[in-house]
């Protein structure tokens, strides 16, 4: 598959016509990670172009702490621009949450919630010491185990078949209470 991300594509000027580029001689998976911002008015023309499916970032469903994570990011602009996705059929919709112990560990079943009723693949992110959050990180760090925790208060879960080179551990997940 090829992947385009990199600080935020869509603000790439001519993207579409990369994508384009691409997609003539690629037929394989052609997919994009955005903090989804831009992505109402490009997703159309970025499906048109070739680009099969996107990553969304989206670490927090309440616009204050969504602001502070994505650095000024508004909440609205990246709902709609899942919406946007799901619309065009660039699926499946993956949303990527990044956790961090003290802003948005207590939001875990909620975002679940939201992506799973929308037919996303929902991922939680350990933070990663590098960037701007290194220092932070000790102090931020939130370990998958503890996620899972909390998901399996909810959720049952079934893994799914690892495959090389595959960076993640997959799982199917049921809604003890009926949400597939």
């Amino acid at each position: 598959k090829i992947h385009l991300t990199g600080g935020e594509p869509l603000v790439r000027l001519r993207l579409a016509e990369l994508v384009e580029r691409i997609s003539k001689y690629y037929s394989g998976e052609l997919a994009l990670t955005t903090n989804g911002q831009l992505l109402p008015s490009l997703a159309r023309s970025l499906k048109a172009s070739g680009l099969t499916r996107v990553n969304v970032s989206i670490d927090s469903l309440d616009p204050e702490t969504f602001e502070k994570m994505s650095r000024g990011g508004q909440l609205q602009r990246t709902l709609d621009g899942i919406d946007a996705a799901l619309a065009e059929g660039l699926t499946p919709v993956k949303l990527n949450v990044t956790v961090n112990k003290g802003y948005n560990d207590n939001e875990l079943l909620q975002l679940a919630d939201y992506g799973l009723r929308r037919n996303c693949e929902v991922r939680f992110l350990e933070l990663m010491p590098i960037g701007c959050v290194q220092e932070e990180h000790n102090e931020l760090y939130f370990p998958t185990h503890q996620m899972r925790r909390i998901l399996e208060a909810r959720y049952d879960f079934k893994p799914l078949p690892y495959a090389l080179p595959a960076s993640s551990r997959d799982f199917r997940v049921r809604d003890k209470g009926g949400l597939k």
